[in-house]
């Protein structure tokens, strides 16, 4: 409502303020659960394939679908904060003291990577991205056995297997999230 100067009512302002305040704050807690809900998959669903960073697959679809979702410049950023801090109960980690502070950092660097390709956001463009930031994971877990001598079983035979695979299932679970989006999006769209 406008008053007789033209500007907006105290009371429309604050209302509005509030209404996209709570929305804000749903859609955080949406991203934050996606994370968690990656963690939760990851526990559930021990298949023995025996091939490192096959949960990427649903980890990463899980990251993606919120960083389409989601205008925020950091919604990736928030559901990898989500995994790390279910992996930070020893319950969800296992045997891993880093798991939490390691499954942080593929959100981190999608954000990152996300909006440096600015418009040029093809799928198989994203599909990369996504390899990319999931494969910090077996880095980052080769400098901790290096440095400290935990034991990360992938890691005992090299490097190049692991770094492989984590990119490959994190491309692929990162197109799944992309094209999964981008096809609800346009059928919001054609409504």
């Amino acid at each position: 409502m406008k008053n007789t100067s033209g500007n907006l009512n105290q009371k429309t302002l604050s209302k509005s303020f509030q209404v996209e305040s709570i929305a804000s704050i749903l859609e955080v807690i949406a991203l934050f659960g996606l994370g968690a809900l990656a963690v939760v998959l990851h526990i559930k669903m021990k298949t023995p394939l025996h091939l490192p960073g096959h949960h990427g697959l649903e980890f990463m679809a899980l990251l993606m679908l919120g960083r389409y979702a989601s205008k925020k410049p950091i919604a990736s950023t928030i559901s990898s904060l989500g995994a790390g801090f279910m992996l930070f109960f020893p319950i969800w980690a296992g045997k891993d003291p880093f798991a939490g502070m390691i499954y942080m950092l593929p959100g981190f660097i999608l954000d990152f990577l996300y909006y440096k390709l600015k418009e040029n956001r093809n799928l198989l463009l994203v599909a990369l991205v996504g390899g990319l930031s999931y494969a910090i994971i077996p880095i980052v877990r080769f400098i901790i056995m290096s440095v400290t001598g935990f034991k990360y079983g992938a890691l005992l035979s090299g490097l190049a297997y692991p770094l492989f695979a984590f990119t490959m299932f994190g491309a692929l679970g990162s197109l799944f999230g992309a094209s999964l989006m981008k096809q609800i999006q346009n059928k919001i769209q054609q409504k």
